[in-house]
């Protein structure tokens, strides 16, 4: 895979750190992605690509989203299941 820069590379990596980190099961996040997309071309849902600055306002609500599966999923690891 070619990168025109170095910073591409980095970010690239970061996101998939992040990504790994964060998803227990990688394939839900393929497959939801997936499934927007043959939506998408199908006619059954309208993504619009907002500006910038809508984009980025949903940035902290998302990583709040994250970390609370990413929690809540680390907490239930932890329970102790006694019969």
């Amino acid at each position: 895979m070619y990168f025109r820069g170095p910073l591409v590379g980095v970010i690239f990596c970061c996101f998939y750190l992040a990504s790994y980190f964060t998803n227990k099961k990688r394939w839900q996040t393929l497959v939801g992605g997936l499934i927007l997309h043959v939506c998408w071309k199908a006619g059954w849902l309208e993504i619009n690509c907002g500006s910038r600055s809508e984009v980025l306002s949903w940035l902290p609500g998302c990583a709040i989203f994250v970390g609370i599966i990413y929690a809540g999923s680390r907490a239930l690891t932890r329970l102790v299941c006694r019969s």
